[in-house]
């Protein structure tokens, strides 16, 4: 009872695919609400998620940046959608012909960007540091071919971005492996604890057998019955003795990496238990 309580405090990790539904809600949104910044945002956010169709989502966010440059005339959206273009033909292979009619795709979109940057100056209209910019969520952006000026304009958005993010995919796959063994150890433990019943039952069984005046012969039929009943309780009691030390171990290193996720004041620890016809595993908490 104490680790089903236990499991279900547990919050659930979020899966890739709710994930993916939300982002594209709000992407669309904040495009119909004529938000492109936003929604351009969101896209770039979901095409980072797995099981998504990266040049889709990117190309919706290369059109809502198109759409706050022609609603604002603010040459950095413009920038930005140039630079992910270009970030995704960087990332693209030219293995198949799939591939290439992506590279195909995005080549003509740089070119049109390039047009369209053209009367106002060209891509050195671009700040120069516009690819970096906290918030900007521009995945796969190839280095600026400037290097910038100090260490300390290099990277704020790696720094703010990239590694929060990473910490928490890691915890997120801690939470998720924690869970599966815990569960698992709590499957292996009950079916140690039905092995452990039908053990008793055999025993029992065997006792009241035993328990015979002198002389007493039991027929043909009893006596063999009575040898399958020895047979399956050996059989049980080992069967039980696995399930306790595989489960054991896999719930404890469950428990673990719940545990070690943050420091609490609580300390707990799973001990082994015996008794004269079996054995178990308690679970102790200290408060």
């Amino acid at each position: 009872m104490l680790l089903a309580l236990l499991l279900l405090a547990a919050p659930p990790p979020p899966e890739p695919a709710a994930r993916a539904a939300e982002l594209t809600a709000r992407a669309r949104a904040h495009h119909d609400a004529r938000e492109y910044v936003q929604a351009a945002d969101s896209y770039v956010s979901l095409s980072s998620l797995p099981g998504v169709d990266v040049d889709d989502a990117l190309s919706r966010a290369h059109v809502d940046l198109e759409a706050a440059f022609s609603s604002t005339h603010e040459t950095i959206y413009m920038c930005r959608a140039l630079r992910l273009a270009q970030g995704r033909l960087a990332h693209t292979a030219n293995d198949d012909a799939q591939k290439r009619q992506r590279r195909l795709f995005w080549e003509e979109t740089i070119a049109e960007d390039l047009e369209q940057l053209a009367a106002l100056g060209g891509d050195a209209a671009c700040p120069k540091n516009q690819a970096r910019r906290v918030g900007l969520l521009v995945a796969d952006s190839p280095p600026p071919a400037v290097a910038p000026s100090s260490p300390s304009e290099a990277r704020p958005a790696l720094m703010v971005d990239g590694a929060p993010r990473l910490a928490e995919r890691r915890l997120r796959a801690r939470r998720a492996a924690g869970l599966a063994l815990t569960g698992v150890g709590v499957g292996l433990v009950g079916l140690m604890g039905a092995a452990l019943a039908g053990y008793r039952t055999g025993f029992e069984q065997l006792e009241a057998a035993g328990d015979k005046p002198d002389g007493f012969v039991y027929p043909d039929e009893q006596e063999a019955a009575l040898g399958r009943v020895y047979a399956d309780t050996k059989l049980l009691r080992g069967v039980a003795i696995g399930l306790g030390l595989v489960g054991g171990a896999t719930l404890a290193t469950g428990i673990g990496l719940l545990a070690s996720q943050k420091r609490v004041a609580r300390r707990m620890a799973l001990l082994p238990s015996s008794v004269s016809r079996g054995g178990g595993l308690v679970l102790r908490l200290r408060f």
